[in-house]
C-alpha cells in the first residue's frame, strides 16, 4: 500500500507501507492499493519523481486547507515503460523498503535492550494523577519548590523517571557529551546547488525532509559552526513541550556536512561514549520526560544547555554501551544507504520520463 497526505500544506510526499509501518493507524492519508507488489513499488518510484509530485498536487482543492479526493489521484496519468524496465525500478524500490524496515526494527530492538540492560521498565511511567475532567492534578510541598513557577517542572512522573534512573545507575548528559547551541543568523536562502541543505527542528523526525531549504554560507559569520558531523545526535530545542520539543535524530553519513538551524541542539559524544548509545539514551522515555519538563519560555518553549546538561541518562557498562551504540549506528547507516538508493532510482526514472517526452516532441 502507498500513502500520501490527503489534506494540509504537505500534499505530495509519498511512503510505502512495509512490515514496520503496517503496525500504525493513520488519518488524513490517502491509501493507494496496487494490484501487485511489483506494480506498487514502481508506482511508488513514479509518484516520488518531480513529475509525479506535480501531478499529485495539481488536483488539490480547498481554500484554507488543501485537499485531495480519490478521483484526483486515480485520474493521474502514469508513465508505463516495458516490463523489464518496470521490474528494475521496482526491485530497487523494494530493496529500499527492506533496508528501511530492517533499520527500524533494529532501532526498536536496541531501545528495548537499553531499558533491559539498565533494569528500567517503561510501563512504570504511566501517569495516575488525571482528574475526571482530564486535567493533571498533583500536589507538592513547599520544601520541594525552587525558583521555577511552572507546574510541568514539578510533574511527579518526571521525579519518578529520575528516581528510577538513580536507582539503576545514571550519569548526567553533560558528563557524556558536549552540548552546542547556536545563536541567530541572517537567512540568505538559495536554490539547490547554490548552497547547503539546512535542517530545521521539524525536519528531525521526517525521513524525507519536507520543504527542505538551502542556505548560503554568507548567512553565517562562521559557517562551519552550523555544520553537522557524522556521529552527533541532534534534537529540537525550540517548540512546544507537548509536541516536538526534544525530538531526537542521529547524524548519519547522509547528513554529514549538512547544516542545522539554531533551533537544533547538537549533542557531541565525549570519549568513552559511542554516538549511537547517546542517541538511544536521549530517545528513552525516561530522558524525554526530563527534557520536556525543563523547557522555559512564554509563547515558545525552549531548552538551553545548562538545564539540559543536568538531565540524567541510563548508565551502563562500557561493553553494553558499545554494543548498543554499534547497533544503532549500523541501523542509521542502513537508512542512509536506503535513501541514497531511493534518490538514485527516482532521479533515473525522472530522467527517463523527461527524455521520452522530449523525444516525442521532436518528432
Amino acid at each position: 500500500m502507498i500513502l500520501t497526505p490527503s489534506s494540509g500544506r504537505n500534499l505530495g510526499p509519498t511512503a510505502y507501507v512495509g512490515k514496520f509501518l503496517s503496525r500504525f493507524a493513520m488519518t488524513d492519508i490517502m491509501r493507494i492499493v496496487p494490484r501487485a507488489d511489483e506494480e506498487g513499488f514502481f508506482l511508488l518510484a513514479y509518484l516520488m519523481t518531480p513529475t509525479g509530485q506535480a501531478l499529485l498536487r495539481r488536483g488539490r482543492t480547498g481554500t484554507t486547507v488543501d485537499h485531495l479526493a480519490p478521483k484526483d489521484v486515480l485520474d493521474i496519468p502514469i508513465v508505463w515503460p516495458r516490463k523489464p524496465e518496470r521490474t528494475r525500478y521496482a526491485a530497487d524500490m523494494q530493496e529500499v523498503q527492506e533496508l528501511l524496515d530492517s533499520a527500524r526494527e533494529a532501532l526498536c530492538e536496541a531501545e528495548e535492550k537499553l531499558h533491559e540492560y539498565a533494569g528500567l521498565r517503561v510501563d512504570t511511567l504511566e501517569p495516575d494523577y488525571y482528574s475526571s475532567a482530564g486535567a493533571k492534578v498533583f500536589t507538592r510541598s513547599a520544601g520541594e519548590l525552587c525558583l521555577r513557577l511552572d507546574a510541568a517542572f514539578y510533574d511527579p512522573l518526571v521525579s519518578e523517571a529520575r528516581l528510577c534512573l538513580e536507582k539503576a545507575g545514571a550519569c548526567r548528559l553533560d558528563e557524556a557529551a558536549r552540548l552546542r547551541q547556536l545563536g541567530r543568523y541572517k537567512r540568505y536562502y538559495v536554490s539547490e546547488g547554490h548552497g547547503r541543505p539546512i535542517l530545521s527542528g521539524s525536519h528531525l523526525t521526517q525521513l524525507h525532509p519536507v520543504h527542505l531549504q538551502y542556505i548560503s554560507d554568507r548567512s553565517f559569520r562562521d559557517p562551519e559552526s552550523f555544520t553537522l558531523q557524522r556521529g552527533w545526535t541532534v534534537f529540537t530545542c525550540d517548540g512546544r513541550a507537548e509536541e516536538s520539543l526534544g525530538s531526537t535524530a542521529f547524524v548519519s553519513s547522509l547528513w554529514d556536512g549538512w547544516m542545522a538551524s539554531n533551533h537544533v541542539m547538537r549533542v557531541i559524544p565525549r570519549p568513552g561514549y559511542r554516538p549511537g548509545y547517546l542517541y538511544l539514551a536521549l530517545r528513552s522515555p525516561f530522558v524525554q520526560l526530563q527534557l520536556k519538563s525543563r523547557a522555559t519560555g512564554n509563547v515558545v518553549d525552549a531548552l538551553d544547555t545548562p538545564t539540559v546538561g543536568e538531565v540524567l541518562l541510563p548508565s551502563l557498562e562500557r561493553e553494553q554501551r558499545d554494543e548498543l551504540g554499534r547497533e544503532a549506528e549500523q541501523a542509521w547507516e542502513k537508512v542512509a544507504s536506503a535513501l541514497r538508493l531511493e534518490e538514485q532510482t527516482v532521479a533515473s526514472l525522472e530522467a527517463r520520463i523527461v527524455s521520452s517526452y522530449e523525444s516525442s516532441q521532436s518528432r
